[in-house]
């Protein structure tokens, strides 16, 4: 960090002491690995989310995607009886081992933007 072309009343600026916070907060929040769990929550739960609850329990979606350490609802007729996704894993060499057990791959395309 480079503190010399700061200005003193930047130090005492409650404003900028929130702003630092919540660039905190945020660069952790939207770590890739973390927006790559949530982005996974709403592709696997396109259908319920279209129809704003969930098929198999009635919450709230996306509400219940959004939370961090909720799991899906398991599908009563999956084979595997597993939900389709789990908490958020805030670990990235934990969420990286999962992408490759499970085969996970993102693609992004910016010139569809």
């Amino acid at each position: 960090m480079r503190f010399k072309k700061t200005r003193l009343k930047d130090w005492i600026n409650p404003v900028k002491w929130i702003s630092f916070l919540v660039s905190l907060v945020t660069r952790f929040v939207y770590a890739p690995h973390i927006v790559e769990q949530y982005h996974m929550r709403y592709v696997r739960c396109q259908e319920c989310i279209g129809l704003k609850s969930c098929k198999f329990c009635g919450c709230n979606m996306p509400a219940k995607a959004s939370v961090p350490f909720e799991k899906d609802s398991t599908d009563p007729e999956d084979a595997y009886d597993e939900p389709r996704w789990g908490p958020i894993i805030f670990s990235k060499k934990k969420w990286e081992k999962v992408k490759n057990d499970y085969k996970i791959h993102f693609f992004f395309d910016s010139d569809n933007f």
